[in-house]
C-alpha cells in the first residue's frame, strides 16, 4: 500500500467516525480492516451489510454511509427504483430501508460485486436482481478493470458475438416488459455505470425517459470524455422541463412534469 492510498484510507476512516460516531464508526471499521468478509450493522439501517474490506467496498461505504451521497429530498414516495451499476448492494440498502415499500431492480455486471450484492439483498422484499449490463440495446458485452480501479470501477465493453466471457446487456424496456412492469413510471433511476451512460443515453430511451420522475448519475466524463454530453442531450430531448442540482459526484435531475 503507498503513501497516498495509506493517506486516503486515514481521511476516510476520520470522516467515517465522524459520520457514524465514535462508536459504531469504530466497531465498523475494525471489522472492515481485520476480517476478510463480515456483516456491519449501522444505525438505521435494518439488516446487517456484508463488505470485503480488503476491496473498494470500503470506499463506496463511506460515500453512502458517512457522505450520505443519496440522501437528496425526495417530495414523493417511490414505488420503482432502479439500480443500475449495484455494485456490492449499498445504494439499494439505503434506498429500501428509506422506502420499504419499493420494488427495486439492481443491475450489476461483475461476478464478484454480484455474489456479495446478493448476500445484501437476501433480507429484503421486492429487490430483483439482474446479473447484466444496462445498454442502449440487447447486446454483449464483457466486463473488466479497465483502468485499475478496483471492485467499483469495473468497465463494460460491447460485443457483436456471445464469447466464454460474456453476458448479456439489458434495456430499460426489456426489464419492464420482463418483470411486467410496462406502462410504470420510473421514480428513480441511479445509474453508476462507469462510462457506460456515455452509450446507454445515445439512444433508445425514447418510451421511458420522459416518464421517469428522478434521475440519480454519476458521470465519468474524467475516464472518457463523452458521458456528460450524451446525458445532457438525452434529458433536453426527452424532458421537456427539468430541474438539477449535485450531490457529492451525482448529477441529480429532476423531472418537473412527468407524462
Amino acid at each position: 500500500m503507498n503513501q497516498a492510498h495509506i493517506i486516503k484510507r486515514t481521511k476516510i476512516t476520520i470522516k467515517t467516525i465522524i459520520g457514524l460516531g465514535p462508536v459504531t464508526g469504530i466497531k465498523v471499521l475494525a471489522k472492515m480492516l481485520f476480517k476478510k468478509t463480515d456483516k456491519v450493522s449501522i444505525p438505521g439501517i435494518k439488516h446487517p451489510i456484508c463488505m470485503r474490506p480488503d476491496t473498494s467496498d470500503y470506499d463506496v461505504f463511506y460515500q453512502l454511509f458517512s457522505k450520505s451521497e443519496y440522501a437528496v429530498p425526495v417530495n414523493f414516495e417511490p414505488k420503482l427504483i432502479i439500480d443500475a451499476g449495484a455494485n456490492i448492494g449499498l445504494a439499494a440498502v439505503y434506498f429500501k430501508n428509506r422506502f420499504p415499500d419499493a420494488t427495486i431492480i439492481s443491475i450489476e455486471p461483475d461476478s464478484g460485486n454480484f455474489e456479495i450484492l446478493k448476500k445484501n439483498m437476501a433480507p429484503y422484499d421486492n429487490i430483483l436482481l439482474e446479473k447484466a449490463g444496462l445498454w442502449n440495446k440487447e447486446t454483449y458485452i464483457t466486463v473488466e478493470d479497465k483502468y485499475g480501479l478496483g471492485e467499483h470501477g469495473m468497465i463494460v465493453t460491447e460485443n457483436d458475438h456471445p464469447s466464454e466471457n460474456s453476458l448479456k446487456a439489458v434495456t430499460i424496456d426489456g426489464l419492464l416488459k420482463k418483470y411486467h412492469l410496462e406502462g410504470q413510471r420510473i421514480d428513480i433511476l441511479k445509474v453508476d455505470i462507469e462510462t457506460s451512460e456515455k452509450y446507454f443515453f445515445e439512444s433508445n430511451y425514447e418510451s421511458w425517459l420522459p416518464t421517469t420522475k428522478m434521475l440519480i448519475v454519476e458521470l465519468h466524463d474524467i475516464i472518457e470524455t463523452g458521458c456528460a454530453q450524451s446525458f445532457f442531450k438525452a434529458i433536453t430531448h426527452a424532458i421537456k422541463s427539468y430541474s438539477f442540482f449535485m450531490k457529492g459526484e451525482n448529477v441529480i435531475v429532476v423531472n418537473n412534469d412527468p407524462s
